[in-house]
């Protein structure tokens, strides 16, 4: 086989596969034992798989910088922290120099890829802190955290196997069979958790599980990171009331009712605000629309969505029918006096005008006369005009 990569290089790979085999061994493993102390339980496996995620940075580092990339102070052989090592490394993939065009090499898509992978490692901070409380103080985490971490290193060592350069090198990359962590997140136990403890270790316990298990972490990382780092180590009842806010005011989690017990908890949809709520993406509040203003409501934004995909989904013409002959007042969709934006009218426009060769297009001059904005409905229909067929080219 051709040298596709540095020795240093799948020396440091082949580390974090090693790294995050030891991890997978251990969250399989059937304990019987009762610790004293619970909180100990999967904290080597969450210092591993943290590990290997370091790991695998630091290859990408060194083969795109050479070794001392890796080194805070080379001749005194100081290496860097695993957070300046995630710093570096996004940084470098933020820069698309050619040093890194082996982590693209036949790939069709090389800029998709390349953010996929930084949008993967807006989390890896929370990872890392959790790894270096596991391995300096001994706090491990719920089985179904580590093992949602322990998915998201294989995950990301599955992107970096896409490129013919890596490939060779993670033909092996261990992954939990048959684990099946959902990623929509169960909160209510844990919010209400929260707020019955009175004790701040217990505190802090529920409040890095609440941090970890949230989708995402905004691209430009927030203020709470170095609280949460600070929370780890020393926990501070100022710091626990600051990431509550926090918690708070963080990207829309998912709630699923999973049985018809248990006490009620209180959500915000985002864009409100609520006191003492739980922020939820609207979405999934409902698993079927059976009103015609929540239909009518869900198919504006599914068009909206998938012309960002250059597809178009357009809604049904007995929508266009039944908001022309009622009114959009009458069926609710409209206050009196209000008006649609034109990114809420542009897909019954252009459902009206997508007929067949001389047949008679639905109402929807009654559509255009309730938007407020010409220029932009303008502007929208012309992309639309580009996806559709010739029937209705603007």
């Amino acid at each position: 086989m051709p040298r596709l990569l540095k020795n240093d290089t799948v020396r440091l790979l082949e580390a974090s596969i090693e790294s995050l085999g030891l991890a997978q061994f251990g969250i399989c493993t059937f304990r019987r034992d009762q610790l004293k102390i619970e909180q100990v339980r999967f904290s080597p496996e969450v210092g591993l798989i943290g590990s290997a995620i370091e790991l695998a940075m630091s290859s990408i580092l060194i083969q795109a910088q050479g070794k001392n990339a890796i080194y805070r102070d080379f001749k005194n052989a100081k290496y860097k922290t695993a957070s300046e090592i995630l710093s570096d490394f996004r940084s470098v993939l933020k820069q698309s120099s050619s040093n890194i065009l082996f982590l693209t090499n036949g790939i069709s898509n090389p800029v998709g890829h390349i953010n996929e992978i930084l949008e993967l490692t807006n989390r890896f901070q929370l990872i890392i802190t959790s790894r270096a409380n596991g391995l300096h103080n001994g706090y491990g985490l719920k089985y179904e955290l580590v093992a949602s971490l322990f998915q998201s290193v294989t995950r990301f060592l599955r992107l970096l196997s896409k490129s013919s350069n890596l490939k060779p090198y993670l033909t092996s990359i261990p992954e939990l069979v048959g684990i099946q962590i959902d990623k929509n997140i169960l909160i209510d136990d844990l919010s209400s958790k929260l707020k019955m403890s009175k004790n701040i270790s217990e505190q802090k316990a529920i409040l890095s599980s609440l941090f970890l298990i949230l989708p995402e972490v905004p691209k430009n990382l927030p203020e709470w990171l170095s609280k949460f780092e600070s929370l780890k180590i020393a926990p501070k009842k100022t710091d626990v009331v600051y990431l509550i806010d926090a918690l708070e005011k963080a990207n829309p989690v998912i709630l699923k009712k999973v049985n018809e017990g248990g006490n009620p908890v209180n959500v915000t949809i985002v864009g409100k605000d609520v006191p003492d709520a739980i922020p939820i993406a609207a979405q999934f509040l409902k698993s079927e629309y059976t009103q015609f203003k929540d239909q009518f409501y869900a198919d504006i934004a599914n068009a909206n969505g998938r012309i960002k995909s250059n597809q178009l989904d357009l809604p049904p013409k007995s929508s266009i029918y039944k908001a022309f002959a009622f009114g959009f007042e009458d069926l609710q969709i409209l206050a009196p006096g209000e008006e649609f934006t034109a990114h809420q009218t542009w897909p019954f426009i252009v459902e009206a005008i997508n007929v067949a060769k001389n047949n008679t297009p639905a109402p929807y001059w009654f559509l255009i006369r309730k938007t407020k904005d010409y220029g932009q409905l303008k502007s929208i229909l012309k992309k639309a005009s580009k996806l559709g067929n010739p029937r209705f080219k603007l």
